[in-house]
């Protein structure tokens, strides 16, 4: 009778803790992620001509006029899988995190790489707009264009 109250007590205390740390987890992991990536982006220079921000949403698959999906670390895993503009723009976002993880990443790893472009991809959503990430991809692609002309 006894280990069965004890077996109770632990049950509703496992059960009462994962209540409350469940919530908390994705936030943290977030956070945790952005410590890893080393610092943010740089916002574009300028936002590009119209023109070129249709050419650039239209590169990542984008369909009539762009539009940012905002993320959270709750919604990351859900909204990446859809197709559409809502995958498009996450594409976008993901880009220029990748971009800067790759300049600033503070550890090698290939979780912590992941863990880092998520809470960058979130936190590209929900700071900057759709022009601002577009311009951003663009200067990317034409500065990653000049290096290879560079080179050859």
């Amino acid at each position: 009778m006894h280990n069965v109250k004890l077996i109770k007590r632990v049950v509703t205390a496992l059960f009462t803790l994962t209540t409350l740390v469940a919530p908390i987890t994705p936030l943290a992991l977030y956070q945790i992620g952005l410590f890893g990536a080393g610092g943010i982006p740089t916002e574009p220079s300028k936002i590009a001509a119209q023109n070129d921000l249709q050419n650039e949403w239209r590169s990542y698959r984008g369909q009539s006029e762009p539009k940012l999906t905002i993320l959270n670390p709750n919604t990351y895993m859900l909204i990446a899988g859809e197709a559409g503009s809502t995958r498009a723009s996450i594409a976008v976002a993901v880009r220029v995190a990748q971009s800067q993880q790759l300049e600033t990443q503070k550890y090698e790893s290939q979780s912590w790489w992941h863990l880092s472009g998520a809470a960058l991809t979130i936190w590209l959503t929900r700071n900057w707009s759709i022009e601002e990430l577009l311009s951003k991809s663009h200067e990317l692609r034409k500065s990653n264009a000049s290096t290879v002309d560079r080179k050859v």
